[in-house]
């Protein structure tokens, strides 16, 4: 899930692009942080799902 689209080579201090690179790194981490949170939440809901309907299959067999 997570490619290597996210990420820019190493930030060093002697790094002319510093300034420029800093919020682009950052947003670059919130971006992958907000798709991690995505995945968890489908995966919940998905979860979630699943456990109903075996609920209710649980229910019918047993009449």
């Amino acid at each position: 899930m997570l490619t290597s689209k996210y990420f820019s080579l190493p930030l060093t201090l002697g790094s002319t692009h510093l300034k420029k690179k800093l919020p682009d790194q950052k947003n670059n981490y919130n971006t992958i942080i907000g798709e991690l949170l995505t995945l968890v939440e489908k995966r919940r809901k998905k979860r979630i799902k699943q456990k109903k309907k075996r609920r209710e299959e649980n229910k019918r067999k047993r009449g």
